[in-house]
């Protein structure tokens, strides 16, 4: 009897390092998402650096086609930070943040994850404004946006 439980494989399951360690897999892309297809996984997750690490070799348009030929059909992209701020720190994640919006589209990815790793300190009303503003520009890219990591007190 087949399944009706659909498992994804998130980004450090089958890229070969360790959260913390590198970023990069050393694993082929193709590979890694032959490999989550035939352990039976039907969603593979992405992280930012990898990701852009996969496209200097591979447009997203061969990706897309690497997921569909193997039965993917979930994908999370992470990871953004700072996109509630208003410093340096924000101008980067604006960055990532068009090169994660453009992924989604391309690969039409499940989410975009965000969060705060670092605990920054910002008022609750500007997280709230920042996450709205955050959720339209996703939705104008037919994005959506999954939080993860916070620690408020």
């Amino acid at each position: 009897m087949k399944s009706s439980v659909e498992l994804m494989s998130l980004y450090w399951t089958t890229s070969g390092v360790l959260p913390g360690e590198d970023e990069i897999s050393r694993f082929d892309f193709r590979d890694r998402v032959e490999a989550a297809a035939r352990a039976g996984f039907r969603g593979i997750g992405l992280w930012h650096t990898d990701l852009e690490h996969v496209t200097l070799h591979r447009p997203l348009g061969e990706m897309k086609a690497i997921l569909d030929d193997n039965g993917i059909t979930y994908v999370e992209l992470e990871f953004l930070t700072d996109w509630f701020l208003g410093s340096p720190r924000k101008w980067e994640s604006d960055s990532r943040k068009r090169r994660l919006l453009e992924a989604s589209e391309a690969l039409d990815a499940k989410h975009i994850k965000v969060g705060d790793f670092y605990n920054t300190p910002c008022p609750m009303p500007r997280i709230v404004e920042s996450w709205a503003a955050l959720c339209g520009e996703a939705a104008n890219h037919g994005a959506t946006i999954a939080s993860s990591s916070w620690h408020r007190p």
